[in-house]
């Protein structure tokens, strides 16, 4: 019954009766079906305004301890994508085949303290509003080491009152 429910005729690895006997020994349609699954990940997924336009997804988790404050100084890598083109990305080409290549908690004191002097992070001032607004708001909503995948389609929240060469 759940197969059939959940059955998209255009997925090739959909459930349908056809396919379950190749995945199944000894399946009997007649029969019911339990299985056993094991969650290996589980991500969050946040829509933010609750109408679909703004969703957060987090890549992997922060650590123990706050969010920054207003006036904190963070330190972030940032990729912009519109329309599936990068129009500003401070990500190497190395983290596209290692997604934990900036894990900080996988780094030793010393090889933090180097990945975090790097030039090409951006750091930035919370209350000094060089972000579009979502962005200050997603950062103040995160935890060290924590990545997050926005989308968006507020295009009045990236365009903002304040001068930045990024956005505007």
């Amino acid at each position: 019954m759940i197969a059939e429910l959940f059955n998209n005729q255009e997925d090739e690895d959909s459930f349908t009766d056809e396919y379950f006997p190749t995945l199944v020994k000894d399946y009997d349609p007649k029969q019911d079906l339990f299985l056993t699954i094991k969650l290996i990940r589980l991500t969050k997924v946040e829509d933010w305004y609750k109408d679909g336009t703004t969703m957060v997804k987090t890549i992997r988790a922060g650590g123990k301890g706050r969010s920054p404050y207003a006036d904190s100084t963070v330190k972030l890598r940032l990729k912009v994508e519109v329309n599936d083109k990068t129009i500003y990305s401070n990500y190497p080409q190395e983290a596209d085949h290692n997604p934990d290549w900036d894990n900080l908690r996988k780094m030793s004191d010393e090889a933090r303290k180097e990945f975090t002097a790097n030039p090409e992070i951006l750091t930035h001032r919370i209350d000094e509003y060089t972000l579009p607004s979502i962005l200050n708001k997603l950062i103040k909503s995160c935890k060290k080491n924590v990545k997050v995948e926005m989308t968006t389609t507020k295009i009045d929240k990236i365009h903002k009152n304040f001068p930045s060469a990024m956005f505007d």
